[in-house]
């Protein structure tokens, strides 16, 4: 992790809360109610920079989708894991994801690939659609 990186990382464990109350504010559940519509039923879901768990990984638990969710930040994750605890968190770097290939029916990632350098956008979108499922 570069010194940007960590600086990002830094910023949102120390906002966790804070970002939380504010996430409201955008609504996205057209577009999350589309996304959902594309997937098998009872698919498994990835949430890419999953933050405190709300709105995206809330919803696709409530429609009945297998969530994980991933993100850097520790303090996202521990509010993630209280506002959903249907759901699986884990503390990982989109960059160096790890998950078997084919393994998820779909991926959201709001608000999360902008933090990552451009120069490593290539090799984030190889590895989505390496653990993507086909169709």
């Amino acid at each position: 992790m570069n010194e940007r990186e960590r600086l990002v990382k830094k910023g949102y464990d120390k906002i966790a809360e804070e970002y939380q109350i504010d996430r409201h504010a955008f609504d996205h559940s057209k577009e999350l109610v589309e996304f959902a519509g594309f997937l098998p039923k009872n698919g498994k879901v990835l949430d890419v920079g999953c933050g405190t768990g709300i709105p995206v990984a809330k919803f696709l638990v409530e429609a009945g989708f297998e969530v994980v969710g991933i993100d850097f930040s520790e303090k996202m994750l521990k509010l993630a894991r209280k506002n959903v605890p249907q759901a699986t968190f884990v503390r990982k770097d989109m960059i160096k994801m790890d998950f078997a290939d084919n393994s998820f029916d779909g991926l959201t990632a709001f608000y999360s690939i902008i933090h990552v350098p451009r120069e490593k956008h290539s090799l984030l979108f190889k590895s989505f659609n390496r653990i993507l499922r086909p169709d």
